[in-house]
């Protein structure tokens, strides 16, 4: 499957959804210093607005403190950097505002905008298009992060073409521009090209057109990479639908929402949103290890993986929301039932370095021979499909002897035994036996002795009594002799 079908497949499954047009588009952000217009900050970019003739461009608020009332104040550029239009809003704790501008009498304009307060709020962008007599769904767009590299998958070609909203915040420092193309096979299918941006200006167009890649490049499918001296861009993908007579039929401006930084990996709207100066995170899912600020090392897969982390180090996390801990893995949530996994063998830490309050496990395991061990056959629900004869005890039992030795749910029930931990009381209760044995071995050795020094005893005796016998007899005949003399 081409890039361009896994793209049309994920329109036709994710986007157009209740009416409305989401984020799309894939894009990488790298080397986030410093990290600017970031969801959820104090400032934040948008690299496109389109206003007047039909468009509205507004910007949901957000403040998400509980406590205190901010300020947010929008600032709408022209592509040269001349002021466009500016608004402000009060939020208080908690409230949500939308701040709108456009009018549909005069002459279509386009730039960019920037957001920013004293505190952190959350904004979004949304798009009203009016498009051939045809009122299009609203687009909903989140900020564009600054960054001094970006890389995203482009496309033009007869399905989709893709553009590019570039914009230098800076209000006293040009941008030098470095856009490239490069196929599936890492080939460069048009040489690069290089274009400057003077302080606050944008420019907006499709990847085929001369200010950006240059009408050669067509029937593309791959990844386009900008690289940018100083000050950070910030950037914003466009993705354009192409319908009959190359009518543009669908717009959808996307944020930049894959950000794989020099020492992080994130991918997800909202994924790694939160980080300061932790390292070494991978975040793959919307808002996967979203609180994260100073954590490192730490691995979340899947919505919302990791989200409870902010500090902690060294943690996994996949389908699991996680605590602020490190050194943790953690695996699925409450909805998890049960567990297959093929291949893989659990073997838990076993050095004197890891435990504490050692002794001997003595007649801890002189319960053992109470349980019940039984044969079974798993519930269709819960077998592998085989059938299989089973062989094992039934925790309910077993938490009744040993209820250390059984795994409870988070509700309190019993859910299985820990079977790894049978063989070492196994093992204690043949070591008793063994002594046992030992004990009466030594019984029986040191009896076979007493008896073989009975035995020497009753032999010296059954000695003399046959010479007693044999004195007793030659008296008796002498007696007899005498007696009979003449």
């Amino acid at each position: 499957m081409t890039i361009t079908e896994r793209f049309s497949k994920a329109l036709d499954k994710r986007m157009f959804r209740a009416g409305y047009i989401l984020a799309l588009g894939l894009v990488w952000q790298a080397s986030l210093s410093p990290l600017m217009g970031q969801f959820g900050s104090n400032l934040q970019y948008f690299s496109q607005v389109a206003i007047n003739a039909g468009s509205t461009t507004s910007f949901t608020i957000n403040n998400p403190s509980a406590t205190e009332t901010i300020t947010v104040e929008a600032q709408l550029y022209l592509s040269d950097g001349t002021p466009l239009a500016d608004g402000q809003v009060e939020l208080g704790p908690e409230a949500t505002e939308t701040l709108s501008f456009g009018d549909p009498q005069e002459t279509l304009t386009s730039g960019w905008a920037e957001l920013k307060s004293d505190d952190a709020f959350i904004a979004t962008e949304f798009f009203q298009l009016f498009i051939t007599g045809e009122l299009k769904p609203r687009v909903g767009v989140l900020p564009s992060v600054a960054s001094e590299e970006i890389r995203f998958l482009g496309f033009v070609n007869p399905q989709f073409k893709s553009g590019l909203a570039l914009t230098n915040p800076s209000s006293t420092e040009a941008s030098e521009i470095t856009l490239r193309a490069k196929d599936q096979a890492g080939q460069e299918p048009v040489p690069e090209k290089t274009l400057t941006l003077a302080p606050l200006h944008s420019e907006a167009g499709y990847l085929n057109e001369e200010k950006f890649l240059g009408a050669a490049l067509s029937n593309y499918e791959g990844v386009v990479e900008i690289s940018v001296n100083s000050p950070a861009v910030a950037a914003v993908s466009l993705i354009q639908e192409i319908g009959t007579g190359d009518v543009a039929t669908v717009s959808v401006l996307t944020q930049s929402h894959i950000i794989t930084a020099e020492t992080h990996t994130a991918l997800g709207i909202g994924a790694l949103v939160s980080n300061t100066t932790g390292s070494y995170n991978t975040a793959s899912g919307d808002s996967a290890l979203f609180s994260n600020t100073t954590g490192s090392e730490n691995i979340a897969i899947g919505y919302l993986a990791g989200e409870n982390n902010s500090t902690g180090n060294n943690n996994i996390h996949i389908g699991h929301s996680g605590f602020n801990e490190s050194n943790t893995i953690r695996i699925g949530g409450a909805s998890h039932d049960n567990a297959f996994i093929a291949g893989v063998q659990l073997v838990p830490v076993s050095s004197r370095q890891f435990k504490q309050d050692i002794h001997d496990m003595d007649k801890a395991s002189s319960d053992l021979m109470r349980l019940r061990p039984v044969t079974f056959r798993y519930k269709k629900a819960y077998d592998s499909g085989e059938g299989r004869l089973q062989y094992g005890l039934i925790a309910e039992e077993a938490a009744e002897v040993y209820p250390e030795l059984v795994v409870y749910d988070d509700t309190g029930k019993v859910k299985t035994v820990e079977y790894q931990k049978l063989p070492a009381m196994l093992l204690n209760e043949l070591q008793k036996q063994h002594q046992v044995v030992q004990q009466q071995q030594e019984q029986m050795q040191q009896q076979q002795e007493q008896m073989q020094q009975q035995q020497v005893v009753t032999d010296n005796l059954r000695e003399r009594l046959s010479r007693l016998e044999h004195v007793l007899s030659l008296q008796s005949a002498a007696s007899t002799h005498r007696l009979g003399s003449p």
